[in-house]
């Protein structure tokens, strides 16, 4: 995929739209993003299985942005087919939210900042959506039981202790977690939320002065799951004090909201393998390996 080809997908779906400027911006896993005209962004799915997550926001995102108190993407441009990573596909723009994101800025977060009240506002806003109206845009139904089966089998994929990529004290390791992990999300049954289910700190946008959250982007994976997944990315990021701060103004949470919050950011490791299991790509899958090797050395 170049500029030609993302001028041409413009042009052919949108033919109102004058592009007098297009360039690559950034990809993740599931998606890759194209600034135009210097303020609007364009989000090409890179599987079909993408694709129905994208469609998902389309349908919730507009019932979403009068729900939550911070911003979120806004599709102007929706178009049921025509990407160029696959003419079936769709894909979408929307105008770009300003700020910086929080990942670059580890410095906005920490137990005084200005930033958690409206996180926690913003959390518990979206962890209130009705789940039936989640439901009736697409969003898969789950139960407390569906959740954790769901994470048995991802550590069916990723956790195994007979690994041969793994050596023995890494095996023993990982059978370890795996164990712990899995009994923690058995001790009792939780009510389950709305969450963003991706909400790492490069997908939160603050103003310059770290005072103000500008947006929250990237919900290919809004699903039905445990509130405290949202809690993740802050849990591998932050310092514990300002953890506690963030639940705090979110609560009222209890001990076990908090492990699992710490139990799901350990998991990184395991995605990145599990990702690069599922594409089959090599690269990734020896990126996850090594980070799992790290995470036993406790590095």
């Amino acid at each position: 995929m170049d500029a030609a080809t993302v001028r041409q997908a413009l042009a052919t779906a949108f033919p109102a739209l004058r592009v007098t400027a297009c360039h690559y911006l950034s990809e993740g896993w599931d998606s890759s993003a194209w600034l135009v005209n210097h303020t609007l962004i364009f989000r090409f799915p890179k599987r079909a299985e993408v694709a129905a997550c994208l469609r998902r926001e389309i349908a919730l995102l507009p019932a979403l942005a009068e729900a939550l108190p911070v911003p979120i993407a806004h599709f102007t441009y929706v178009a049921p087919s025509g990407a160029p990573t696959d003419p079936a596909l769709p894909f979408v723009g929307y105008r770009k939210l300003e700020g910086v994101f929080l990942d670059t800025a580890p410095k906005f977060l920490h137990p005084a900042s200005p930033l958690l009240p409206p996180l926690a506002a913003f959390l518990r806003a979206l962890h209130a959506f009705p789940h039936d109206r989640a439901v009736a845009a697409g969003v898969p139904a789950a139960t407390w039981d569906t959740w954790v089966a769901h994470w048995h089998t991802f550590a069916a994929r990723t956790m195994h202790d007979d690994d041969p990529a793994l050596d023995p004290p890494t095996r023993a390791w990982v059978a370890t977690f795996r164990a712990a992990f899995l009994a923690e999300l058995t001790l009792a049954a939780r009510p389950l939320a709305l969450t963003h289910h991706d909400l790492a700190l490069e997908h939160i946008l603050a103003d310059p002065t770290g005072t103000r959250i500008t947006g929250v982007i990237d919900w290919g994976d809004l699903a039905l799951g445990d509130p405290a997944l949202d809690f993740a990315g802050f849990a591998g990021s932050c310092d514990a004090a300002t953890l506690t701060a963030l639940l705090t103004a979110y609560g009222p949470v209890d001990d076990g909201f908090r492990r699992r919050a710490i139990w799901y950011a350990r998991l990184a490791p395991f995605h990145l393998l599990h990702f690069g299991l599922h594409t089959g790509d090599a690269a990734t899958i020896a990126e996850g390996y090594a980070a799992i090797r790290r995470a036993a050395q406790g590095l």
